[in-house]
C-alpha cells in the first residue's frame, strides 16, 4: 500500500517524519527503542550539543526542542555562520594606521565613506581611498606636498 512503511504504522510514519524534519534543520537524531516507546535526542550537527525532544514548560509557556535548537544555532561556536559574522565585523571595523586614523574617522563621521587607507609608513605619502572612487593623498609636510604638486600642471595656466 503506498505511503505505508512495512513493519510500522502511525508511530513509524511519525518517526520518519521527524527524522526528515530534523535532518533538514541540520540536526541528527539518535534513538533507542523500548517496546513501543522511542527515546530520541536532537544533536547539533556542528558541535554535538544534545537537546531533549520533549516540551519543557508550564504556566510560563512551552519551549519546544526546535526553539532550543534554533537558539543554540545562534550561539554555536562551531556553526559556519560564526566565520561569516567575524568577517562582517572585520569589514565593518577595518584596521587603520594610527597616523591616518583620525582623518578616516572624521571622513566617515561626516558621511564620506572610506574603503582603504595607508599612512605611507614614512616611505611615501599616505592615502585614503573613498567609496566613490576618489583617493586622497596625504603629504607628511608642506615641502613634500609642493614636490607632489610639481608633477601636475598649474591651475593658473
Amino acid at each position: 500500500m503506498p505511503g505505508v512503511f512495512r513493519g510500522g504504522g502511525v508511530a513509524y510514519r511519525r518517526h520518519a517524519y521527524w527524522r526528515i524534519l530534523l535532518d533538514a534543520m541540520g540536526a541528527k537524531m539518535s534513538e533507542r527503542e523500548e517496546g513501543v516507546n522511542v527515546i530520541r535526542k536532537v544533536v547539533c550537527a556542528f558541535c554535538g550539543h544534545t537537546f531533549p525532544t520533549k516540551r519543557i514548560g508550564g504556566a510560563q509557556g512551552t519551549i519546544w526542542t526546535t526553539d532550543l535548537l534554533e537558539a543554540h544555532i545562534r550561539i554555536c561556536p562551531q556553526h559556519p555562520m560564526r566565520k561569516l559574522e567575524e568577517r562582517i565585523r572585520e569589514l565593518e571595523n577595518p584596521k587603520v594606521d594610527k597616523d591616518v586614523e583620525s582623518l578616516v574617522q572624521a571622513l566617515n563621521k561626516a558621511g564620506i565613506r572610506t574603503v582603504a587607507s595607508c599612512s605611507g609608513h614614512g616611505k611615501r605619502p599616505g592615502n585614503i581611498a573613498l567609496a566613490d572612487g576618489r583617493e586622497l593623498i596625504i603629504a607628511p609636510d608642506w615641502e613634500t606636498a609642493r614636490e607632489i604638486e610639481k608633477d601636475f600642471p598649474s591651475i593658473n595656466g
